[in-house]
């Protein structure tokens, strides 16, 4: 089994308010202030029932997390990918749970920088400012990724306190909007609460879980986080179960002020309907939150892919030059500057819808791979076992629910995809580049192989 590569270089200057704002921060965020639109176009307002149905299983989720994160790996940054390590070695696992990560979350930084941009329209908006930035959204999405790489660029103690205050915000526009929503709902809106049955719920579960997806975030920056193993296993079950209250809740109201058609048609879902019922200041404050979900979204999910590819050039299954820390700031400056230029290139791509798919289909894949994991760890990895702090009766039970989940989530996103290819020739698809998140994962995975095996060759060829 491969030795734990030292932290050398990282600054542990995240306390726990910070970790808890991290947390809180990539969870109410993008996804329910922007997908909930893009999931009530397929089953309508039975888009709540979906987030209560994917709350226990991103729980069982979390629960291997925070066991992981409570043995020797909690105080080592990589995540996920360090986990896999730890138990399967740095073979093709390994390999494939780091480059699905880098590539979900590269996926999903544009997604989530673009509608940061449609929050900001939205906001100025409800301002009455006669300004439309739709036309210039891409240069606004550009201008969020450099702001928010400058301050990455700063150190991480400045992404902490960027990230609680904003989160403070987001937690004031959403009491704002949930608060009165409450007695402002007309139940006649739900109604046909299915609006296309079982397969249209099951098939806007995969955008629901977005809403969800990055809870384990926070895992990458645990070399950055001040007594990380005992923090970060109560942060997820805290930070999970807060965030289901307020998915639901907010859903709720926005589906009882007003009709699903309407919320389905917005790009800022949330805004539209706090602009039916709440007075121009609430309402402007509400949209001042979105901003601030999707602004807290970006900034943790930049967090990533440099701590990622920092730790995986490490173990020589990426360049070694992104293996480099800057020695005043404590932060690995290349893989940040890599960062900002990629998300910005994927931005300006003309079918982002697409980016957004492949970003759910390899981070749920990620999801499969580390539940396996702990379920392996005993017979593959029994120090780890012998390591952990925070005993949490069931894991394994966990970790089995949640592999059997997220497989029947991805077997779902397969089969629609399938219909989808079924029903266009090659030729028509790629005039439109109009292509299903299985395919871009099968083109994504191909080029990560390709990449493994010259980073295989290339390791035996030095040593």
């Amino acid at each position: 089994m491969p030795s734990t590569p030292p932290q050398s270089g990282l600054r542990r200057e995240l306390g726990r308010l910070e970790t808890y704002a991290t947390l809180i921060g990539i969870l109410v965020g993008a996804g329910i202030f922007r997908v909930t639109s893009a999931a009530s176009e397929a089953t309508g307002p039975s888009v709540v029932l979906g987030y209560a149905v994917l709350a226990p299983i991103i729980l069982a989720a979390a629960i291997p997390y925070a066991v992981f994160q409570s043995t020797s790996l909690g105080r080592e940054s990589g995540g996920d990918y360090a986990h896999v390590r730890a138990v399967f070695g740095t073979g093709v696992p390994c390999f494939l749970i780091g480059w699905l990560k880098l590539v979900s979350y590269l996926s999903a930084l544009a997604y989530i920088a673009r509608a940061m941009a449609g929050y900001t329209n939205e906001l100025l908006s409800i301002a009455g400012a006669d300004v439309d930035l739709e036309s210039g959204e891409q240069i606004v999405a550009t201008g969020g990724i450099v702001f928010f790489g400058v301050i990455h660029c700063s150190g991480v103690k400045w992404f902490g306190r960027v990230q609680v205050w904003m989160c403070l915000i987001l937690g004031l526009s959403i009491l704002v909007f949930v608060l009165p929503g409450l007695f402002a709902i007309d139940f006649a809106n739900y109604a046909p609460f299915f609006t296309d049955g079982a397969g249209g719920f099951l098939q806007a579960l995969p955008p629901i879980f977005f809403a969800y997806a990055g809870f384990e975030a926070v895992a990458h920056a645990a070399g950055e986080v001040k007594e990380s193993r005992a923090t970060m296993p109560r942060a997820y079950a805290f930070g999970i179960g807060l965030t289901a209250i307020v998915f639901v809740s907010i859903t709720a109201v926005s589906f009882g002020v007003i009709d699903a058609d309407t919320l389905s048609a917005s790009g800022a879902p949330m805004a539209t309907a706090a602009s039916s019922f709440l007075p121009v200041g609430a309402a402007l404050l509400v949209a001042t939150g979105g901003v601030m979900a999707t602004a807290t979204s970006v900034n943790v999910t930049m967090l990533v892919p440099a701590r990622l590819a920092w730790t995986m050039a490490q173990d020589r299954l990426m360049p070694r030059w992104l293996g480099h820390v800057h020695a005043s700031r404590g932060i690995p400056m290349r893989g940040m500057v890599l960062t900002i230029l990629i998300s910005v290139s994927l931005i300006w791509n003309p079918k982002l819808h697409a980016i957004l798919g492949v970003a759910v289909f390899a981070l749920m894949s990620v999801y499969l791979v580390h539940s396996i994991a702990m379920l392996a760890m005993p017979k593959r990895a029994p120090q780890l076992v012998e390591e952990i702090e925070t005993k949490i009766p069931g894991a394994r039970a966990a970790a089995l629910v949640a592999a059997i989940a997220f497989g029947a989530l991805i077997a779902t996103m397969i089969y629609r995809d399938v219909s989808a290819i079924a029903s266009r020739s090659l030729g028509e698809r790629w005039a439109e580049y109009d292509f299903t998140g299985t395919e871009l994962m099968v083109l994504w995975s191909m080029l990560g192989g390709a990449l493994y095996a010259l980073a295989r060759r290339g390791s035996s060829v030095s040593s």
